[in-house]
């Protein structure tokens, strides 16, 4: 059996977070992914592509399968790249 040296991770984000992100989003997604995924023992190097969402929100996929996103995270992700205070709800 050969063990596969990557995960394929896909970030889907609404239009105004996707024309707000930077390039270097990428590269630090995949930096951040890798050490978690090596802190838990998963030695394998995630592969990120960003792109424009269907919907409003924020969509997550590893290796085809649905990661559910809590509406908090994509609060925080919008404030965090709009440089705009976090209001709750």
């Amino acid at each position: 059996m050969t063990t596969a040296t990557t995960v394929e991770v896909s970030v889907a984000l609404s239009a105004a977070l996707t024309d707000a992100a930077e390039d270097a989003i990428v590269a630090r997604l995949e930096t951040d992914l890798r050490d978690l995924m090596h802190g838990l023992g998963v030695y394998r190097q995630p592969v990120v592509g960003l792109t424009a969402a269907s919907s409003a929100s924020m969509q997550v996929m590893v290796d085809g399968r649905s990661c559910a996103v809590p509406d908090m995270a994509v609060t925080q992700a919008s404030a965090y790249v709009q440089g705009s205070p976090l209001i709750p709800r």
